[in-house]
């Protein structure tokens, strides 16, 4: 008798300790999903706790590159219904090299938004693998990143056989209050986009 109350107290401490645990892991697990948000979609990931739908096309799969030539691909960024306001950066990458070089065989042909060219403006600002947008998005206002990729013309036989893979990681942050200046995935944003964007923020 007194095994079998000894038995089910143990049973019944193991089974909190078990919902305990499953509880701790999803608290955690939402956490996580809220600071650090991440969605990876064939090459494509994003970043942030906002809401955004990437469009885009990086298959390259059974292609014969050819140097100098132009492929019509785009890639789309915008927020899904009900997000606030973005600032967005892309980072780009290419595993193919020319050669021993850290020249990408492929790269990106950026949007050129001729309303902000015409006012002096640019709309994506460079700094390494990373493509600041110059403005910002929502549910209404998209930007595009690319509209197309274009192959390096410096290719010789030793990259002709070189499998090529693409990836887009798409970072996202509110515009309000300034909170790119404190989050360490923006840290590497240069002051040419600060100053570009400075007449869009909400302080």
């Amino acid at each position: 008798m007194e095994n079998n109350v000894f038995n089910n107290k143990k049973t019944q401490l193991n089974i909190v300790y078990v919902v305990t645990f499953i509880i701790l892991i999803l608290i955690v697990s939402m956490t996580y999903a809220w600071y650090s948000g991440k969605d990876y979609r064939e090459n494509v990931a994003i970043f942030g706790n906002l809401d955004l739908e990437v469009t885009t096309d990086l298959n390259f799969e059974n292609v014969i590159l050819e140097p100098n030539k132009t492929y019509n691909k785009t890639t789309t960024i915008k927020s899904k219904e009900n997000s606030t306001d973005a600032y967005i950066k892309v980072v780009f990458e290419c595993d193919a090299k020319v050669g021993n070089t850290d020249e990408n065989i492929v790269e990106p042909i950026l949007y050129v938004d001729q309303d902000k060219q015409s006012n002096g403006e640019q709309t994506w600002i460079k700094n390494g693998n990373s493509y600041f947008y110059v403005g910002y998005i929502n549910q209404n206002i998209s930007a595009i990143f690319n509209t197309g990729f274009i192959v390096s013309n410096n290719l010789s036989n030793e990259d002709c056989n070189k499998p090529v893979n693409l990836k887009i990681t798409v970072y996202a942050i509110q515009r309000a209050y300034e909170a790119y200046k404190e989050h360490s995935d923006w840290a590497d944003a240069p002051e040419e986009w600060k100053n570009a964007i400075a007449k869009y923020d909400i302080v």
